[in-house]
């Protein structure tokens, strides 16, 4: 039974989040990776302390704490003089402000990068969803301390059973944001002659198959290509149909920084995978195929080659990543 010390009842935490002051209730159902994942456990952490918790693009009463979740490109302008200007006043307040660094864009040249730039040296600690983004801070000489929490697993995990596709279909999927989809395309050109016959679905918002439509394919896929809507519902449904999944991306490309979510989500529900050995999935490096190899090539033809990997993978690592975990790791920050 959790113990609350009378002084953390006077806590209050608020959240930054785009658009007027909400129920935190509404993080674990919105349609945002970056609410869903990371900001409700941190609100469910704070509420389980004590806290008093609140969300929203401004703040009405004093706070101790802040979390600056992800600001988007949306109204950017207005949005950022609008926070910058509430992250200045908690500084001299000297209010504890944490700032969820998901994306790397100090320095890429994104419409998010001017707020980022100067929204860093304003918060006293950043949270970052791996090593491999922790290192890019540290290596920028930030003067803030660096604390990794990981992304929230959604899903509890599928058993890997082996399946026995008609014919030669194996179904595919692929599912992610928009902004992956360039990587998808190239697999596929790359892939074609190995792919033929293969069912691919792809979970993911319209905008991915426009850009599909629109990709020079050097190679005619001779696939069906299926599309399905994202919902948490909808990519659980066809995770228990697909064979594999492919989660391609480019080892030189800024979303290199991602974090490990979407390998974590693809192995905890039982999928054989092909992935791109992005920083933040190269510890599970025996868990996965590397695209263009021969293994990749294995699991495309004969999926349960990699029964006992996704098997491994369930026992010795999905713990980490469940919400008791997360939570502990929001606590243990707030606390410090």
């Amino acid at each position: 039974m959790l113990i609350l010390d009378p002084v953390l009842m006077r806590k209050k935490l608020h959240i930054f989040v785009p658009g007027d002051s909400k129920s935190t209730n509404r993080l674990a159902q919105s349609s945002l990776a970056s609410e869903r994942i990371r900001l409700n456990p941190a609100a469910l952490a704070a509420a389980e302390l004590g806290y008093s918790v609140s969300m929203g693009d401004n703040f009405f009463s004093d706070i101790s704490h802040a979390l600056v979740g992800k600001i988007g490109a949306n109204e950017i302008e207005r949005r950022s003089s609008n926070w910058l200007r509430h992250l200045l006043k908690l500084r001299k307040n000297k209010s504890q402000v944490f700032l969820d660094y998901t994306d790397h864009h100090i320095g890429s040249g994104s419409l998010m990068s001017g707020f980022y730039e100067e929204a860093l040296p304003l918060c006293s600690h950043v949270v970052a969803p791996n090593v491999a983004m922790r290192a890019v801070l540290m290596a920028m000489d930030s003067t803030q301390p660096t604390t990794v929490i990981e992304d929230l697993l959604e899903y509890e995990p599928l058993s890997p059973a082996k399946k026995q596709p008609l014919s030669n279909q194996q179904p595919a999927l692929w599912f992610g944001h928009p902004s992956n989809a360039i990587f998808l395309a190239d697999f596929i050109d790359k892939n074609a002659k190995k792919m033929v016959g293969h069912d691919l679905v792809i979970c993911s918002l319209p905008q991915t198959i426009e850009i599909l439509k629109r990709h020079s394919f050097q190679n005619r896929p001779q696939m069906q290509i299926r599309f399905l809507p994202w919902s948490r519902d909808n990519l659980l449904k066809i995770a228990k149909e697909a064979s594999y999944c492919v989660i391609p991306s480019h080892i030189n490309s800024p979303k290199r920084y991602a974090s490990n979510n979407r390998l974590v989500t693809a192995l905890a529900l039982g999928l054989p995978t092909i992935a791109t050995p992005i920083p933040s999935y190269q510890e599970f490096s025996e868990y996965f195929a590397e695209e263009g190899t021969q293994q990749a090539d294995e699991i495309m033809a004969n999926p349960n080659v990699a029964h006992n990997k996704i098997v491994a993978f369930q026992d010795t690592e999905v713990s980490r990543f469940q919400l008791p975990s997360i939570m502990a790791a929001w606590q243990k920050l707030l606390l410090a």
